[in-house]
C-alpha cells in the first residue's frame, strides 16, 4: 500500500528518536532492523536506543557534545546515531580510512565499534555501552548531526543538520516516491555518507531497515534475496557490480535508487534487465540533507541523461545563466543554513544554496548536468563543459567508463583530455576521434586520449579527479 502524503505531515515536528519511540508504541512487534541473523522489533530497537543513550552519557557524552563515529555499515549505525541524539549529542560520521578529518574538526569524543567487534560484523550492536534508559529528545530544531562534505575545497567541512531538516528530506522522498508502508529497505552507501539514508525512511514508516556490512557482490545478492529486499539504494558502481554478478532477477526487489555519481543510461538498462527492478536515478547533496532531484521510473519518456526534477518541498533554479547553462541553486526546509564556522558563506544567501553544479533545463521541467563550476574550460575563447564531452564519449559502445579533464595546450591554452576505460580491447584513440568528429563540436573534441584499466574513485564512488591530474 502506497503511503498517503497526509500521513507524513507531522514528521518535521518529531525528533528522529522521538519518531522511533512513537512507532514502537504503534507497532511494537513489527521487525524494525535486520543485520545478519539478528533482528530487532520496534520495541526492542527503542529499548536498545534508550539504554545505549544512557551508556553514552555514562562514558562522558554530554548534551551538545559531538561524537565522532567510525563504524561501518551495520546495525550499530542507526542505533549509535539515534542513541547519540537521544543523549543530546551531535553525531559526526567519519570515514574510518580518514580519521584525521575528525581531528581537523576538533572532536573531543570518538567511538569506533571496531574496537570491540570485528569489522563487518553485526555484533557491534550488542557491544555498544548501555546504561539507564533515557527518554526521547523533544526539540526538532536541535542539531542532530554534522554531515561532512569536501565541498569545492577538498578539505572536510561540516554542515550542521537538525532533526527537522532530516525529517523534511525524509518526508520529501516518501511523498514523491511510490513508497509503500512495509518496504524492506537496504542502503549500500558508505556508512559516513548521509548516514540517515540508511534507516530514516523505513523506521519512519513502519518498514524494515536491512543492514549489510558485506562488500562482495555475490554476498550482497544473497542478502537481497534472503531478506526479501524491496527497495535498494546504492551508488552506480555497486549497482553495476550487482547486475553483472546476478544470474537471475530478484523477485522481491521493486526499485533500485541510485546516485552519488553519474548514472549512465546503459547502467539503467543493464540493471533493469539483470536484477528485474525499475531503476530511479537521483541527485542530492549534503547541504540539502540528501536527495533533491529524481528521474521517476514509472513515467514514460524518462530522460536518463538528466538529473531529474525536484522532489516535493524543494525548489531549484539556475543562477547566473549563460547560453542556457547556469549554476544549480536550491531552497527548501531541508536545506542547511551554512557550514560550521561560516566557511564559504557566499554559497548560502537569501535562503538559497549555490551547489557549484552547472546544469541546463530540460523540457520535462528537469535538469541536465553540464559540469562543476571549476570544470568549465575555454578552448580558443569558446566555453566547453567537460561533463557534456564525457556524456557523448559514454555513448560509444566500446567505452566502459571515461573522465574528461583539462590539459594545457601551447596554442589554445586549455583543451579537453579524455581518460578512457575501454570495454572493447580494439578501441583506439583514432576510432574515438572519428566518433568525436561526428558528435562533438571542434572545440569540444579531446586533443589527448589515454586508456587506463580503471578510473580512480573515492570511498563514495565518485571519480577522484584530483588523482587524474592535468596534462
Amino acid at each position: 500500500m502506497t503511503l498517503a502524503p497526509e500521513t507524513l505531515a507531522g514528521l518535521p515536528q518529531q525528533t528522529l528518536d522521538g519518531a522511533l519511540h512513537a512507532r514502537a508504541g504503534e507497532t511494537p512487534d513489527a521487525i524494525a532492523l535486520v543485520c545478519g541473523d539478528r533482528t530487532w522489533t520496534y520495541q526492542a530497537l527503542e529499548d536498545r536506543v534508550a539504554r545505549v543513550a544512557g551508556g553514552l552519557r555514562q562514558v562522558g557524552l554530554q548534551p551538545g557534545d559531538r561524537l565522532g563515529w567510525l563504524g561501518g555499515r551495520d546495525g550499530a549505525l542507526p542505533v549509535g546515531f539515534l542513541a547519540t541524539v537521544r543523549a543530546g549529542g551531535i553525531f559526526v560520521p567519519g570515514d574510518p580510512e580518514r580519521v584525521a578529518d575528525l581531528q581537523t574538526l576538533g572532536l573531543r569524543l570518538r567511538y569506533d565499534p571496531r574496537d570491540t567487534a570485528p569489522r563487518g560484523s553485526c555484533e557491534t550492536v550488542s557491544q555498544l555501552p548501555t546504561g539507564p534508559a533515557l527518554p526521547p529528545s523533544r526539540d526538532p530544531g536541535a542539531v542532530c548531526y554534522w554531515n561532512l562534505t569536501s565541498g569545492s575545497t577538498g578539505g572536510p567541512k561540516a554542515a550542521p543538520t537538525t532533526h527537522a531538516q532530516v525529517q523534511w528530506n525524509t518526508r520529501a522522498c516518501l511523498e514523491t516516491y511510490r513508497w509503500q508502508a512495509r518496504e524492506r529497505y537496504l542502503c549500500l552507501f558508505a556508512s559516513f555518507a548521509h548516514p540517515h539514508e540508511h534507516w530514516a525512511r523505513p523506521l519512519t514508516t513502519g518498514g524494515t531497515c536491512v543492514m549489510s556490512p558485506a562488500t562482495r557482490p555475490r554476498t550482497l545478492l544473497r542478502h537481497l534475496r534472503e531478506q526479501r529486499v524491496s527497495w535498494l539504494f546504492a551508488v552506480p558502481s555497486t549497482v553495476r557490480q550487482l547486475a553483472r554478478e546476478a544470474t537471475e532477477p530478484l523477485p522481491e526487489l521493486r526499485i533500485i535508487e541510485t546516485g552519488g555519481a553519474l548514472v549512465e543510461p546503459g547502467l539503467v538498462a543493464l540493471a533493469e534487465d539483470r536484477l528485474g527492478a525499475r531503476v530511479m536515478p537521483i541527485w542530492g547533496c549534503t547541504e540539502a540533507t540528501g536527495v533533491v532531484l529524481h528521474v521517476p521510473p514509472w513515467e514514460r519518456g524518462r530522460d536518463l541523461e538528466g538529473l531529474g526534477r525536484p522532489l516535493r518541498h524543494y525548489e531549484a533554479r539556475l543562477t547566473a545563466p549563460d547560453d542556457g547553462v547556469g549554476e544549480l541553486s536550491l531552497r527548501g526546509p531541508a536545506v542547511v543554513s551554512g557550514y560550521q564556522g561560516g566557511a564559504e558563506a557566499a554559497r548560502f544567501a537569501d535562503g538559497w544554496y549555490r551547489t557549484g553544479d552547472l546544469v541546463r533545463r530540460t523540457p520535462a521541467r528537469g535538469f541536465r548536468f553540464a559540469g562543476r563550476v571549476q570544470d568549465v574550460i575555454k578552448v580558443g575563447g569558446l566555453k566547453v563543459y567537460l561533463a557534456e564531452v564525457e556524456r557523448v564519449l559514454r555513448r560509444h559502445p566500446g567505452v566502459a567508463d571515461v573522465a574528461v579533464v583539462s590539459a594545457r595546450d601551447p596554442v589554445r591554452s586549455e583543451v579537453p583530455r579524455a581518460i578512457v576505460v575501454a570495454q572493447d580491447p580494439t578501441l583506439t584513440a583514432a576510432v574515438l576521434g572519428r566518433w568525436c568528429r561526428d558528435h562533438l563540436r571542434a572545440e569540444q573534441r579531446p586533443r589527448l586520449v589515454e586508456f587506463v584499466q580503471a578510473l580512480p574513485r573515492g570511498p563514495t564512488g565518485k571519480v577522484d579527479r584530483a588523482a587524474l591530474g592535468s596534462g
